[in-house]
C-alpha cells in the first residue's frame, strides 16, 4: 500500500490518535482527488478507496468489538456507524472516476464520510476514550496496526 494511504501507529500512540490521524489522512485524500487531473484520478481515488476500506476493517475488528463489550448504548452507537459505514461503501460502489458527474458525486461521497467520521469521533471514540485505560488503547493501537499489514 502506498505510504501516502497508510499511517501505522507508533509504538506510544493510542488507538483513538491513530484513527483520528487517519481521518486528518483522508480529508487530505478527498482534496488531492478533487484536484488530481483526469488521467490520474483512478490512482488517486484508488488510494482513498484503499485507505477507507482498511480503516472501516480496522474498526471492526478491533474498535467495534470494544464498544459493543464496554460502552453504555454500545450496540447503538455501533449499529450506527456500520449503518453510516455501509452507505460509504454503497456511495462508492457507483462512483466512476471517469464519469462526467464524477465531482459532483465525490461531494456527496465526501460529505458522507466526513459526517460518518464525525459521529464516530464524537460518539464512539470520545466513550471509549472514557472507559478504557491508555494500555488498552495502546494495543487496540497494535491491532490497527495488525490490520493494516494484511
Amino acid at each position: 500500500m502506498d505510504r501516502r494511504t497508510t499511517v501505522e501507529p507508533d509504538q506510544d500512540l493510542d488507538v483513538i490518535i491513530v484513527l483520528t490521524r487517519q481521518h486528518a489522512l483522508i480529508r487530505d485524500l478527498f482534496d488531492e482527488v478533487e484536484r488530481s487531473q483526469p488521467a490520474d484520478r483512478r490512482e488517486t481515488f484508488g488510494r482513498l478507496v484503499r485507505l477507507l476500506a482498511v480503516h472501516e476493517e480496522a474498526e471492526e475488528v478491533v474498535v467495534h468489538p470494544v464498544a459493543l463489550a464496554r460502552l453504555n448504548g454500545g450496540a447503538e452507537i455501533v449499529a450506527s456507524r456500520r449503518q453510516e459505514a455501509g452507505h460509504v461503501r454503497e456511495l462508492i460502489r457507483r462512483l466512476d472516476p471517469d464519469s462526467p458527474d464524477f465531482t459532483r458525486d465525490l461531494e456527496v461521497l465526501r460529505a458522507t464520510v466526513f459526517a460518518h467520521v464525525t459521529a464516530e469521533e464524537r460518539y464512539e471514540y470520545a466513550a471509549l476514550d472514557s472507559v478504557t485505560s491508555a494500555a488498552e488503547r495502546h494495543a487496540m493501537a497494535e491491532g490497527v496496526r495488525e490490520t493494516f499489514r494484511h
